[in-house]
């Protein structure tokens, strides 16, 4: 019986014990998250750009440094920043990491510089390959990265922080949780003296040909479904709107082709704004634009020249993202409305009643449109000067 005892009451002081170890786990790592979340909320850290010359001849380099400054001092695994810059006049011939290393298959690198170059956006994710992290000081400026760009062409241009990756730094004591950038310096202007003069001529009969894609399309529609309306928009170098629509049919590939006729005068510096007859607005200043991610590509200047009579421009290279319906005419933004129209018709054939929800047209009201107008969400209203 003494046996008996002994061991239920040794039991209960193993349990009492696992019980301490527990709560003081607990309490431990409230206070740990407590102490974590004022951290994260006690200062943002400045993101800072700057040029070592703004003034630069046809063939000659510029150095965009990018720099960090916090006001408190903090310990970084990493850090992401993105960059758009004009391919038509500048063109990137170093990326020097001065804080962290590339993070392979993410970021650009010297051995990624024609791709970089051919969509004119820069990825920078960087991490320090150790336990410490980099440790940036207080109210001190420090260097992450040095650019270095050849100029094309003598022009104002201007290199600015884009909104493709969300720019930040990782702190290591917020559980690696990205902490947003106070973007100080959003753009450095290269030649800001240059402006050129446009070259227009009068106006007069044009046609512009198009090939588009758009998102979750990926092969030719029945032919009852083949059809969608597309608008578009040239807004020429002094800010002068030609609209036109026309009707586009999809290849066996899923490229959509059509053409829209125009009075306009020919001449430089164009930019294209192009409105599927379900989808988003997209502004387009290159004649072959490019992307590595769906909805990546976006740009400043335009730096499409019009000829009168026939433009052919392939556009298929980037993606239209679909979710802004005609319920019943577009509204120039992907909301709940939106959404709300496809789910409440899940599982449906599509009729003339339903065409306007069949985002992917493939004849069925399904997740899969639900999806498409979900993503398309992250993004919202149409792309505008």
């Amino acid at each position: 019986m003494d046996t008996r005892r002994s061991l239920i009451l040794f039991a209960v002081v193993i349990i009492f014990l696992f019980m301490m170890v527990f709560i003081m786990d607990a309490l431990t790592s409230q206070k740990k998250f407590t102490i974590q979340r004022r951290a994260d909320q006690s200062g943002s850290i400045d993101l800072l750009l700057s040029a070592d010359k703004t003034t630069v001849a046809e063939g000659e380099n510029a150095t965009l440094s990018i720099k960090l400054k916090s006001p408190e001092s903090f310990a970084s695994q990493g850090y992401v920043v993105g960059l758009h810059f004009d391919k038509n006049t500048l063109e990137l011939k170093e990326i020097a990491y001065q804080v962290g290393n590339a993070i392979e298959g993410l970021s650009d690198t010297n051995s990624t510089l024609s791709a970089a170059n051919g969509k004119g956006y820069i990825k920078l994710y960087a991490e320090t390959p150790n336990g410490t992290g980099t440790i940036f000081q207080k109210d001190q400026e420090t260097l992450i990265v040095n650019l270095r760009f050849t100029v094309k062409k003598v022009q104002k241009t201007q290199i600015l922080v884009g909104n493709v990756v969300p720019a930040g730094a990782y702190k290591i004591q917020t559980t690696q949780e990205l902490v947003p950038f106070s973007i100080k310096t959003s753009s450095v202007v290269i030649n800001p003296g240059t402006d050129t003069t446009p070259t227009m001529g009068a106006a007069g009969k044009l046609a512009v040909y198009l090939k588009l894609k758009f998102q979750g399309i990926n092969s030719r529609p029945s032919s009852e479904w083949n059809s969608l309306p597309v608008k578009l928009t040239l807004i020429d170098p002094a800010g002068q709107k030609y609209v036109s629509s026309g009707v586009f049919i999809a290849s066996e590939q899923g490229i959509w082709n059509g053409h829209m006729d125009f009075t306009a005068p020919v001449g430089t510096a164009y930019k294209l704004y192009v409105k599927g007859g379900k989808h988003l607005q997209k502004k387009v200043c290159d004649i072959s634009p490019t992307e590595s991610q769906p909805a990546s590509y976006h740009c400043e200047g335009g730096s499409i020249t019009l000829q009168a009579g026939d433009n052919s421009f392939d556009f298929s290279h980037i993606v239209l993202l679909g979710g802004d319906l005609p319920l019943p005419e577009q509204d120039g933004i992907v909301n709940a409305y939106d959404l709300s129209a496809v789910r409440n018709n899940l599982g449906k054939k599509v009729d003339a009643g339903l065409k306007a929800m069949d985002v992917n047209m493939d004849g069925i009201i399904d997740t899969q449109d639900y999806s498409l107008i979900i993503s398309a969400m992250s993004l919202r209203y149409d792309e505008e000067d």
